[in-house]
């Protein structure tokens, strides 16, 4: 290695060079750090800025090699490693060869289970305690494996201030040490079992955390538990502000939290949990909201920025019109019925007091025949000029006339009214949003009965998502538009994405010029 290297490329330059090789090559990146100890100081943060401690049959006898010398302080890793994440070690104590969760069996031969258990044990906790850098750390476990101490360990990191948990634990009452951690601003339960002892783990846990900004909390059910149970739910929804009491009681608290996340129905939000959400800006919740909850925050002028929640969660509406500000917006269904008064509340009071901010907005997982794109509802969203990403519901009935531009909409018994037509929805899209640059188009009509053939579901869904895509790309659309647009049909967490390959999962594009939806090979930005 030479002693030292003239960069000649500006600092900043060569950068975003070593973070493209990054991206593209690694195992380049890690030649690079043989060229020069400048280059090696450049270089090697990037090399080793994240570690995966992954013990699987495959990763043994690295693994093996790593532990040992990230413990005794000889790896690159104790000096560069910002990012940790634990994940499938050794079980000490495999569960029954019937349990489902039981995830690492893949050591079938007992020499070598044992010989990886035997370096977990001795080199896991001190290699994770080693690496004092960390600023961001993740585990996934079960309770047969050694949580206990990767928890104590990961929470004696003296940087780390953001954790990600994902545990499986066969009783839901098993003690945690999560009040081990403190001064922790990110914190990301995405297995948060809802027992009193475990919520007051966390509860404590949170306490020591005064400068918590965002909380991601998903609730789960046992699984033992539920299927002793007959199916149905061990425990009711419990109040979010659980988690928050042990806040909230000390005489120098300050609200800080600023995004909250949480899905299912484990939690419940209501007014009582708004002195640690006062300073909230970011929430989504899909249901369980009471309507007390949205009260309080109109009345604490309590502004959200973005949100993702069900259209229907009462007293919502009435708080999103009463201010103006907010630049997210995602209704987040259950495929519920509705009524038609709550989208016509959407489109004719919520939209237009955010008109001047909102950046994105969406409508998924709603029923096409309220929801579904009109003609009524198009004029509301074409006056948000600033709108950079759209998804809406389209209603496309088996049976569509020719089309044309102006061209009467059609009707459908099943839909809410007119359906815009698609070449002027297209056109109006394009001419009027001049800072749109992505468009999400979820074709919807009435579906045909088919039991429980799940097969035939999914063939109809592709057969009519690829006639639509197809039916787009013949279109030629008189639109002035000087800029790209890419249009989509598909969400990352549409079913069809993970069926199998379909014409329609391929991303179209707008070019100037050509007036027509073109397939684009890579996306124009980045989900």
């Amino acid at each position: 290695m030479m002693d030292d290297f003239d960069l000649s490329v500006p600092l900043d330059i060569l950068c975003l060079i070593l973070n493209e090789i990054k991206a593209t090559d690694p195992s380049n990146l890690r030649k690079l750090r043989l060229v020069s100890k400048s280059m090696n100081n450049l270089a090697g943060p990037l090399v080793f800025e994240d570690l995966n401690i992954c013990i699987t049959r495959e990763t043994a006898a690295k693994i093996q090699d790593q532990l040992p010398a990230i413990a005794s302080g000889r790896s690159p890793h104790v000096r560069w490693t910002k990012r940790v994440s634990v994940d499938r070690i050794v079980p000490v104590e495999p569960r029954d060869v019937y349990d489902p969760i039981d995830t690492v069996r893949d050591f079938t031969n007992e020499t070598e289970r044992k010989t990886a258990l035997e370096c977990q044990a001795s080199y896991l906790t001190q290699a994770i305690r080693a690496l004092e850098n960390v600023e961001v750390a993740s585990y996934r476990g079960t309770d047969k494996g050694p949580y206990l101490d990767v928890l104590l360990s990961l929470a004696q990191l003296p940087k780390l201030r953001e954790l990600s948990l994902a545990l499986d634990l066969y009783d839901d009452d098993t003690p945690l040490p999560l009040d081990e951690f403190s001064e922790l601003r990110i914190l990301k339960f995405h297995s948060l079992p809802i027992s009193l002892t475990i919520l007051s783990a966390a509860g404590r846990m949170i306490a020591r955390c005064p400068d918590l900004a965002e909380l991601h909390a998903f609730p789960t059910v046992n699984s033992y538990k539920l299927y002793k149970n007959g199916g149905n739910p061990v425990r009711p929804a419990v109040n979010i502000e659980t988690i928050f009491e042990e806040s909230m009681r000390s005489s120098n608290f300050v609200p800080k939290l600023k995004k909250l996340t949480t899905r299912g129905s484990g939690f419940k939000l209501s007014s009582t949990a708004l002195p640690y959400l006062r300073a909230l800006v970011h929430l989504e919740i899909e249901e369980n909201v009471d309507a007390s909850f949205w009260q309080a925050l109109a009345a604490a002028q309590v502004h959200l920025v973005h949100l993702v929640v069900d259209p229907s969660s009462p007293g919502l509406l009435c708080y999103l019109a009463s201010y103006s500000g907010l630049k997210d917006l995602h209704f987040a269904g259950l495929y519920l019925k509705q009524s038609v008064e709550v989208p016509l509340q959407v489109f004719h009071q919520v939209l237009p007091r955010h008109s001047l901010s909102l950046q994105n907005l969406s409508f998924k997982r709603l029923t096409f025949d309220v929801w579904a794109i009109t003609e009524e509802y198009i004029e509301s969203i074409l006056k948000c000029h600033a709108l950079q990403t759209l998804s809406v519901l389209y209603h496309y009935p088996a049976y569509r006339p020719p089309l044309s531009v102006g061209s009467s909409s059609t009707q459908d018994a099943s839909s809410n009214g007119s359906t815009i037509n698609l070449l002027d929805l297209l056109t109006c899209l394009l001419d009027g949003l001049p800072n749109l640059w992505r468009l999400r188009l979820k074709p919807t009509r009435a579906m045909p009965d088919f039991g429980f053939c799940g097969n035939g579901y999914f063939d109809y869904l592709q057969s009519m998502n690829d006639a639509f895509w197809k039916e787009i790309c013949e279109l030629k659309i008189p639109a002035s538009r000087n800029s790209l647009l890419e249009l989509q049909l598909l969400d990352s967490d549409d079913p069809l994405t993970i069926y199998k390959a379909h014409v329609s999962s391929i991303p179209l594009r707008f070019t100037p010029g050509d007036c027509r939806f073109k397939p684009a090979i890579t996306s124009t930005k980045s989900l």
